[in-house]
């Protein structure tokens, strides 16, 4: 039994297995910075400001990030349970950590590309190994402009060398000015090398971040 509500129609039992896939979005340092708010007719997604990052995220902007992947996994479970979810997006001045809140849209399938993204959220794992040099195809990249466009937002592809190279000196001087801060690193160790007691964070067995920006992205 479950002591999990029932929401949008849904089971309390098929409601807590939207929100366990829900909450295998991945977010930075594995730190899962959102909260689920459930009432009769609708799912609130929270910012969790106690998971905030404040070294290495000051601005929220990549905890928002996070909390746009798990509305999108949200929302995957939700056509799996065949919810059509209706999403409306804040901010909300009142309540600043407010994110989104999903309503029953009526009852449709999910079509096969949704079916395919719904199991591959299982799948995610973090991966720190460096980048294979296969050359990534104009089918690929079409691909991954549409899945943006699809959302709202643009994907720019750096492809020119020069433009690679200045990416690669940001990365690098990105990366020489959070470790000289000892507040990230403080950070960094709090949230990596995790062991099987937490359900968040980096654990172990991934390895830890490279000691500087791994793989080719143009001249030095």
């Amino acid at each position: 039994m479950t002591d999990i509500p029932s929401t949008l129609g849904l089971t309390g039992e098929q409601v807590e297995h939207v929100l366990a896939t829900a909450g295998r979005a991945p977010s930075l340092h594995n730190a899962q910075p959102w909260l689920f708010r459930l009432r009769t007719d609708v799912i609130e997604l929270h910012a969790d400001p106690r998971r905030r990052l404040p070294a290495v995220d000051p601005d929220d902007r990549e905890q928002r990030i996070a909390c746009g992947a798990a509305l999108f996994t949200l929302r995957l479970a939700l056509h799996g349970q065949h919810v059509r979810p209706i999403v409306t997006l804040f901010p909300d001045p009142a309540q600043p950590d407010l994110i989104a809140a999903v309503r029953h849209g009526g009852t449709r399938a999910a079509t096969p590309e949704q079916q395919r993204l719904l199991r591959a959220v299982p799948l995610r794992r973090t991966n720190r190994h460096p980048f294979t040099d296969a050359a990534v195809t104009q089918q690929e990249l079409y691909a991954l402009r549409r899945a943006a466009l699809d959302e709202g937002a643009w994907l720019h592809v750096v492809d020119s060398a020069g433009d690679r190279a200045q990416v690669r000196r940001l990365a690098v001087l990105a990366h020489q000015q959070q470790v000289a801060d000892p507040a990230f690193t403080d950070e960094l160790e709090s949230w990596t090398g995790t062991g099987p007691d937490r359900r968040d964070g980096v654990p172990a067995c991934v390895g830890r971040p490279p000691a500087r920006p791994a793989g080719p992205l143009g001249p030095a």
